[in-house]
């Protein structure tokens, strides 16, 4: 029988971070990912001033000079009314921010798993995950081939692979989605910022990807389930709908910015909850919990629970403790949620313009909900 220490499900930040903490702590660790590579390059996203430290910890004191990293010096929010408001970085006491291409910074970090010691196996799929007699689990994959390790991470992303395996629910705060289009501009784009504005229907997200000049994405965030959201999912129905974000439309009409003629893509964003797993089994990343994008934490969280995992994991197995440090795993990651859902309160709470539209109500008054439902796979 093959056995490990832990198994991985999940090759991403999340997973990477376990993964790297667990094998350089000497720690026998396999990575199991079910996409053959990286994800492609051409997403940023932001990390806070506050990251710097994890990412010395997992990518090594040259992170910085990464093609796929490039400073961020903060944000430009149009939010609780129309005149736009600079959160500028340089007065954090780690200095700027980090906005990296998606694609490049997961490759990094899968690398840095690799030579940490970590096997990475790609293009696999979870077939099962039992309990065994000794106490661990088993995971077996769809190609007949298993492992057993007394603890299993899932850090599946929103597929929450383990829950939707188990029968578990998975508590979604609302129904958050995201509709990104590639935007490009033949001058140069160096204004450094994160973009954001509120409007009628939801708010938009807009950033330079770090390593392709003139290139920024466009992203709508809405409720699915909403008539903005049906016409958001066209490029054309997207690109009218921008006219109600007039700051950000200027900026973009003053940039040279235009459209790719691509189609539009689209994930679920909303916060997200995932139920306890049975003993030896930890989630980290989105597969434990899911931040709103815009928290601005989510990469971060990612990399913070998979370190935290890692650590745990590490301490019970010398401790020979299975139970005690994965407990203690699972409270801080409660707290943490707690203090997740007061600033999302918090921050919807600022943006009174739009009272009486569905986004903004159930997000401000009695009629928001909090449903509970098998997990279910990411559309991208």
């Amino acid at each position: 029988m093959t056995t490990r220490d832990a198994i991985v499900l999940g090759a991403g930040p999340a997973g990477a971070a376990t993964a790297i903490t667990l094998a350089r702590a000497g720690l026998r660790v396999r990575v199991v990912e079910r996409r053959a590579a990286a994800p492609p390059a051409g997403f940023p996203e932001t990390l806070p001033p506050a990251a710097k430290s994890s990412l010395v910890r997992l990518l090594g004191p040259g992170w910085a000079d990464a093609d796929y990293c490039r400073e961020s010096r903060g944000n430009v929010s149009a939010w609780g009314g129309a005149a736009p408001q600079v959160q500028d970085f340089f007065f954090a006491p780690e200095g700027c921010g980090t906005c990296v291409d998606r694609g490049g910074f997961d490759a990094a970090l899968r690398n840095a798993a690799r030579a940490a010691g970590a096997e990475l196996v790609t293009g696999a799929r979870l077939a099962a995950c039992t309990p065994t007699p000794y106490g661990g689990w088993r995971v077996v994959l769809e190609d007949g081939t298993g492992v057993s390790a007394p603890f299993v991470v899932d850090a599946s992303g929103r597929r929450a692979a383990l829950a939707r395996r188990l029968d578990l629910g998975c508590a979604q705060d609302d129904g958050l989605f995201a509709y990104s289009l590639d935007f490009r501009t033949e001058r140069p784009d160096d204004d450094g910022f994160t973009r954001i504005e509120a409007c009628r229907f939801g708010w938009w997200y807009s950033n330079a990807v770090p390593d392709r000049p003139g290139r920024r994405v466009v992203v709508l965030h809405t409720d699915r389930d909403l008539p903005e959201a049906r016409q958001a999912a066209t490029r054309a129905g997207l690109l009218h709908l921008l006219a109600e974000a007039p700051g950000l439309r200027d900026f973009l009409a003053a940039g040279g910015h235009a459209a790719e003629a691509q189609d539009i893509r689209g994930a679920p964003a909303g916060g997200a909850q995932a139920h306890d797993l049975p003993e030896g089994l930890l989630a980290v990343g989105d597969a434990g919990q899911a931040h709103d994008p815009l928290s601005s934490q989510g990469l971060f969280h990612a990399l913070q629970s998979g370190e935290l995992a890692g650590t745990v994991i590490r301490q019970a197995l010398e401790q020979g403790d299975r139970a005690g440090p994965p407990a203690q795993y699972r409270r801080m990651r409660a707290e943490a949620r707690q203090r997740y859902l007061r600033e999302h309160a918090r921050v919807y709470g600022m943006e009174r313009r739009w009272p009486d539209h569905p986004f903004w109500a159930r997000r401000q008054g009695a009629s928001q909900t909090v449903t509970t439902e098998p997990a279910k796979d990411a559309t991208s």
